[in-house]
């Protein structure tokens, strides 16, 4: 006769209590073999190996009455394991996104904890057009006066996935807490405004140099190549523009001015709205025009340095 084990030892093999085979043979998974003459349970080597098959699917998720169709054959093998497979990816998937959720919830300035975790939650249930309609809310799009603006607005808003994976929804939750900062709209505003006088009449005249400029710098930035002369002609164009068309002279005193207005209009998170973007709508992302207004930037600088310095200089010889 084979050996035979009682439900004890049965259960310590397994690693389970006595009460779960119990409980197994009462949902018919597992009958054992055997009754002891005082009619008492006896597992087989056979209902070992069955009770073995038992929690290794409970191990992977299977539920008992899943277990029980497998084993009775009125579940193929194969199809319960890619249901289950299907079931567990679908349950990775929702638990990196409550993940995503979580983590936005905790990064960015500190506010209200709960209220960033539902908006980023709503956030997340928005589709295209409302995440379009999102962004033209909070930035404030409008047609601009010349066709380059209005294509980098469109750029900023427009053509969104209709679907996201996890990484565009990451993506999507910073880049959305982004435009929603007033203080961004307001810089990105000001970024607009550089170089017009004081009318919109003036704006078509005065964008006209800065985009040639701006277009110049960008294509050196993209074959990797330095600022040129041709670089600070185009400069001291679009300055000569601006100054002309806000009937100012352009000296030192309108270079600081100048210089002023462009820096209120710099924010680093426009770079990095960029680099959102691209990576929501999985497009490589272009640093050519962040280095471009880095560069006009950093001669501003420059220029208004060197022309604190001579005045320094002249009024040193004055008092002499």
């Amino acid at each position: 006769m084979e050996p035979v084990l009682s439900i004890g030892e049965a259960a310590k093999l397994a690693g389970v209590s006595a009460q779960t085979l119990r409980h197994y043979d009462k949902l018919g998974l597992l009958v054992p073999s055997h009754e002891s003459a005082a009619g008492h349970r006896r597992y087989s080597a056979q209902d070992c190996e069955r009770l073995r098959l038992i929690r290794a699917l409970r191990e992977v998720g299977f539920d008992l009455d899943t277990i029980g169709k497998v084993l009775s054959s009125g579940l193929a093998p194969d199809e319960a394991v890619r249901m289950r497979f299907e079931a567990l990816e679908a349950e990775q998937r929702a638990l990196k996104r409550k993940h995503l959720l979580l983590r936005a919830a905790t990064n960015g300035e500190r506010r209200d904890l709960l209220d960033r975790l539902r908006e980023n939650q709503m956030l997340a249930t928005l589709d295209r057009l409302e995440r379009e309609a999102f962004l033209q809310r909070h930035l404030g799009w409008t047609p601009r006066d010349v066709p380059a603006s209005e294509a980098v607005w469109r750029a900023a808003v427009c053509d969104l996935p209709e679907e996201m994976d996890d990484d565009q929804l990451g993506a999507w939750l910073e880049l959305a807490e982004i435009a929603a900062d007033e203080r961004f709209r307001k810089a990105l505003e000001r970024q607009f405004e550089i170089g017009r006088g004081p009318d919109n009449s003036n704006a078509l005249e005065s964008n006209g140099s800065f985009q040639r400029l701006l277009t110049h710098l960008v294509g050196a930035a993209r074959k990797q190549d330095d600022p040129d002369e041709t670089s600070r002609s185009l400069l001291d164009a679009w300055l000569d523009d601006v100054a002309r068309l806000s009937s100012r002279i352009p000296d030192a005193e309108f270079i600081r001015w100048l210089l002023d207005r462009f820096e209120s209009g710099h924010d680093p998170r426009i770079n990095r709205y960029w680099e959102l973007m691209s990576k929501l709508k999985r497009i490589p992302h272009d640093p050519s025009y962040a280095r471009a207004f880095g560069w006009v930037l950093k001669e501003l600088r420059a220029r208004a340095l060197q022309s604190a310095s001579m005045c320094a200089s002249l009024d040193g010889w004055e008092k002499r």
